[in-house]
């Protein structure tokens, strides 16, 4: 007798709750004896900013860690930053030329990903997409040459501090904490099961790429997922610019290969 007037009563929406479309699992850790090897590149690049600034803040992080790093430049700046920490440094040059990025691809290609930009009004570059393409190659190498004989590998993003440290980071990076099976990455926002349905994660970044550790079998394993989504986009002309996209991207589909962390992975790999 009464249902008609239960169903002319609109139905409240209830906003879903705020969880992680994700189980947090944080793979497998063990004891290690042998230091994690820390990668970095520092390139003459345009950028928002000057060439003194990113100077600058690559010297703040060579300074503040006592690691062991490999890093890649360009012949003009290989004497200074090597002036700027001697020891267990391995500077190597490789001049822009000779990326992978542009070996493997077409110039067009990435001027076509300017024009593509979901974030054009930030104004970046070919070289800025190049050098996002770049970072794990950059690691890659320095895992084939390996002069530090290490099983872990970080990469760091050379513009990671932008004022001078307070105090120095002599832990970093923790190799215990580097999990043996998954990339860690600093997810500070949790993903939801809307972001599914997203293309270009534009205003809701889930996750940070400053940093970035695995092991070795890891690594490898990302290298080879990042270069199957840059193929199936480039089918379908996609933009393929933004490792950050990219990152995004390999959570959703392929979440077991991930550590997501909610603390900053400089706090977690230096504790």
């Amino acid at each position: 007798m009464t249902s008609w007037i239960t169903n002319s009563v609109p139905k409240k929406k209830v906003a879903p709750a705020s969880v992680s479309y994700f189980n947090y699992n944080e793979g497998t850790y063990t004891e290690k004896i042998v230091e994690a090897t820390v990668v970095t590149a520092f390139y003459d690049i345009p950028s928002n900013l000057s060439l003194n600034e990113r100077k600058k803040r690559i010297r703040y992080f060579l300074q503040a860690v006592p690691c062991q790093v490999v890093l890649f430049t360009q012949h003009k700046f290989a004497e200074e930053l090597a002036s700027y920490r001697e020891e267990r440094t391995k500077v190597v040059v490789l001049e822009m030329e000779n990326w992978v990025s542009a070996t493997r691809f077409i110039p067009a290609l990435w001027t076509q990903q300017v024009k593509q930009d979901p974030e054009i009004r930030l104004g970046r570059t070919v070289e800025e997409f190049q050098f996002a393409y770049e970072k794990k190659e950059f690691v890659m190498k320095a895992i084939q040459m390996n002069p530090f004989k290490s099983t872990d590998f970080v990469w760091v993003d050379p513009l990671l501090f932008s004022t001078e440290p307070e105090e120095m980071l002599p832990a970093f990076p923790r190799v215990n904490h580097i999990p043996t099976d998954r990339m860690l990455v600093y997810n500070p926002t949790p993903f939801t099961a809307d972001d599914i349905a997203s293309s270009y994660f534009r205003g809701k970044q889930r996750v940070e790429n400053m940093i970035l550790a695995g092991s070795k079998s890891s690594w490898e394993q990302y290298s080879k997922l990042y270069d199957l989504v840059m193929t199936q986009k480039l089918k379908i002309n996609g933009f393929i610019g933004d490792d950050l996209i990219h990152l995004h991207y390999l959570i959703i589909h392929k979440p077991n290969q991930f550590s997501l962390r909610k603390e900053s992975i400089l706090q977690f790999l230096s504790e």
